[in-house]
Protein backbone atom coordinates (compact mmCIF):
# COMPACT_ATOMS: atom_id res chain seq x y z
CA UNK A 1 0.00 0.00 0.00
CA UNK A 2 2.91 2.37 0.63
CA UNK A 3 4.04 1.95 -2.97
CA UNK A 4 0.50 2.08 -4.36
CA UNK A 5 -0.20 5.40 -2.60
CA UNK A 6 3.09 7.01 -3.63
CA UNK A 7 2.71 9.07 -6.85
CA UNK A 8 6.44 8.71 -7.52
CA UNK A 9 6.18 4.91 -7.56
CA UNK A 10 2.70 4.52 -9.08
CA UNK A 11 0.88 6.55 -11.71
CA UNK A 12 -0.38 9.69 -9.94
CA UNK A 13 -4.03 9.06 -10.85
CA UNK A 14 -3.84 5.49 -9.52
CA UNK A 15 -2.08 6.68 -6.35
CA UNK A 16 -4.82 9.25 -5.71
CA UNK A 17 -7.54 6.66 -6.29
CA UNK A 18 -5.83 4.30 -3.81
CA UNK A 19 -5.45 7.12 -1.28
CA UNK A 20 -9.12 8.05 -1.55
CA UNK A 21 -10.08 4.43 -1.07
CA UNK A 22 -7.98 4.10 2.06
CA UNK A 23 -9.25 7.26 3.74
CA UNK A 24 -12.80 7.66 2.39
CA UNK A 25 -14.19 4.29 1.43
CA UNK A 26 -16.35 2.37 3.86
CA UNK A 27 -15.20 -0.83 2.18
CA UNK A 28 -11.63 -0.01 3.23
CA UNK A 29 -12.43 0.69 6.88
CA UNK A 30 -10.58 -2.54 7.73
CA UNK A 31 -7.41 -0.97 6.37
CA UNK A 32 -7.83 1.99 8.70
CA UNK A 33 -8.40 -0.41 11.60
CA UNK A 34 -5.26 -2.40 10.73
CA UNK A 35 -3.24 0.80 10.48
CA UNK A 36 -4.52 1.62 13.95
CA UNK A 37 -3.31 -1.73 15.25
CA UNK A 38 0.11 -1.16 13.70
CA UNK A 39 0.40 2.21 15.42
CA UNK A 40 -0.18 0.72 18.87
CA UNK A 41 3.03 0.85 20.83
CA UNK A 42 1.90 -1.52 23.55
CA UNK A 43 0.65 -4.26 21.26
CA UNK A 44 0.37 -7.71 22.81
CA UNK A 45 3.34 -9.91 21.97
CA UNK A 46 2.48 -13.61 21.80
CA UNK A 47 4.74 -15.76 23.98
CA UNK A 48 5.68 -18.12 21.15
CA UNK A 49 7.49 -15.34 19.29
CA UNK A 50 11.00 -14.15 20.01
CA UNK A 51 10.40 -10.85 21.76
CA UNK A 52 13.27 -8.98 20.05
CA UNK A 53 12.32 -10.22 16.58
CA UNK A 54 8.68 -9.30 17.22
CA UNK A 55 9.69 -5.82 18.41
CA UNK A 56 11.66 -5.26 15.20
CA UNK A 57 8.65 -6.39 13.15
CA UNK A 58 6.26 -4.16 15.11
CA UNK A 59 8.60 -1.16 14.74
CA UNK A 60 8.86 -1.70 10.97
CA UNK A 61 5.09 -2.14 10.68
CA UNK A 62 4.51 1.08 12.64
CA UNK A 63 6.89 2.97 10.36
CA UNK A 64 5.22 1.66 7.20
CA UNK A 65 1.79 2.54 8.62
CA UNK A 66 3.02 6.09 9.16
CA UNK A 67 4.42 6.25 5.61
CA UNK A 68 1.07 5.03 4.29
CA UNK A 69 -0.82 7.67 6.28
CA UNK A 70 1.57 10.37 5.15
CA UNK A 71 1.10 9.39 1.48
CA UNK A 72 -2.68 9.21 1.83
CA UNK A 73 -3.05 12.50 3.68
CA UNK A 74 -0.73 14.44 1.36
CA UNK A 75 -2.59 13.40 -1.79
CA UNK A 76 -6.13 13.70 -0.38
CA UNK A 77 -5.25 17.09 1.11
CA UNK A 78 -4.03 18.35 -2.27
CA UNK A 79 -7.09 16.86 -3.98
CA UNK A 80 -9.45 18.68 -1.59
CA UNK A 81 -11.39 15.67 -0.32
CA UNK A 82 -9.63 15.37 3.05
CA UNK A 83 -11.38 18.35 4.64
CA UNK A 84 -14.82 16.75 4.33
CA UNK A 85 -13.50 13.43 5.62
CA UNK A 86 -12.09 15.09 8.74
CA UNK A 87 -15.47 16.68 9.43
CA UNK A 88 -17.50 13.53 8.83
CA UNK A 89 -15.37 10.73 10.31
CA UNK A 90 -14.89 10.48 14.07
CA UNK A 91 -11.82 8.30 13.38
CA UNK A 92 -9.75 11.44 12.78
CA UNK A 93 -10.61 13.05 16.12
CA UNK A 94 -10.82 9.91 18.21
CA UNK A 95 -7.85 8.05 16.90
CA UNK A 96 -5.73 9.40 14.06
CA UNK A 97 -4.77 12.86 15.30
CA UNK A 98 -4.00 11.73 18.87
CA UNK A 99 -1.88 8.86 17.47
CA UNK A 100 0.06 11.20 15.19
CA UNK A 101 0.71 13.63 18.04
CA UNK A 102 1.94 10.74 20.22
CA UNK A 103 4.28 9.70 17.43
CA UNK A 104 5.70 13.23 17.14
CA UNK A 105 6.42 13.08 20.89
CA UNK A 106 8.70 10.10 20.27
CA UNK A 107 11.15 12.18 18.22
CA UNK A 108 14.11 11.25 20.43
CA UNK A 109 13.56 7.49 20.07
CA UNK A 110 12.36 7.49 16.46
CA UNK A 111 12.98 10.68 14.52
CA UNK A 112 11.93 8.98 11.26
CA UNK A 113 8.51 8.08 12.66
CA UNK A 114 8.14 11.56 14.14
CA UNK A 115 8.95 12.99 10.70
CA UNK A 116 6.26 10.88 8.99
CA UNK A 117 3.73 11.85 11.67
CA UNK A 118 4.63 15.52 11.24
CA UNK A 119 4.07 15.19 7.48
CA UNK A 120 0.58 13.85 8.20
CA UNK A 121 -0.16 16.65 10.66
CA UNK A 122 1.00 19.22 8.08
CA UNK A 123 -1.41 17.80 5.50
CA UNK A 124 -4.29 17.80 7.97
CA UNK A 125 -3.59 21.32 9.23
CA UNK A 126 -3.19 22.64 5.68
CA UNK A 127 -6.65 21.62 4.58
CA UNK A 128 -8.99 21.75 7.55
CA UNK A 129 -9.93 24.18 10.32
CA UNK A 130 -11.41 21.23 12.21
CA UNK A 131 -8.10 19.35 11.99
CA UNK A 132 -6.17 22.42 13.17
CA UNK A 133 -8.46 22.70 16.19
CA UNK A 134 -8.10 18.98 16.97
CA UNK A 135 -4.33 19.12 16.60
CA UNK A 136 -4.17 22.08 18.96
CA UNK A 137 -6.52 20.37 21.45
CA UNK A 138 -4.09 17.43 21.51
CA UNK A 139 -1.28 19.79 22.62
CA UNK A 140 0.71 19.25 19.45
CA UNK A 141 2.19 22.74 19.26
CA UNK A 142 4.63 22.16 22.12
CA UNK A 143 5.53 18.73 20.76
CA UNK A 144 6.14 20.09 17.26
CA UNK A 145 8.30 22.87 18.68
CA UNK A 146 10.35 20.34 20.68
CA UNK A 147 10.66 18.07 17.62
CA UNK A 148 11.77 21.06 15.55
CA UNK A 149 14.46 21.95 18.08
CA UNK A 150 15.66 18.35 18.25
CA UNK A 151 15.62 18.10 14.46
CA UNK A 152 17.78 21.20 14.05
CA UNK A 153 20.62 19.30 15.70
CA UNK A 154 19.86 15.70 14.74
CA UNK A 155 17.41 15.24 11.85
CA UNK A 156 17.05 17.93 9.18
CA UNK A 157 13.91 16.45 7.60
CA UNK A 158 12.17 16.39 10.98
CA UNK A 159 13.19 19.99 11.67
CA UNK A 160 11.85 21.14 8.30
CA UNK A 161 8.58 19.22 8.57
CA UNK A 162 7.92 20.27 12.17
CA UNK A 163 8.42 23.87 11.02
CA UNK A 164 5.99 23.36 8.12
CA UNK A 165 3.45 21.88 10.56
CA UNK A 166 3.78 24.82 12.90
CA UNK A 167 3.35 27.26 10.03
CA UNK A 168 0.25 25.35 8.83
CA UNK A 169 -1.08 25.69 12.38
CA UNK A 170 -0.50 29.46 12.18
CA UNK A 171 2.37 29.39 14.68
CA UNK A 172 5.86 30.76 14.34
CA UNK A 173 9.00 28.77 15.02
Amino acid sequence: LCLLTDPLKTRPDIALKACKSVILSETCSEIREEVGVMLQKDAFLPEEFDEEAMKILMDKSRHLALVLLSNVLVLTSKDGCLEAAVKSQKWFADYLIPSLVDEVKSFETSANNAYEAACSLTSLASCSDVARRLIEENSAIEDLQAAHEYGLHNHELLANEAERSLIAMGKSV
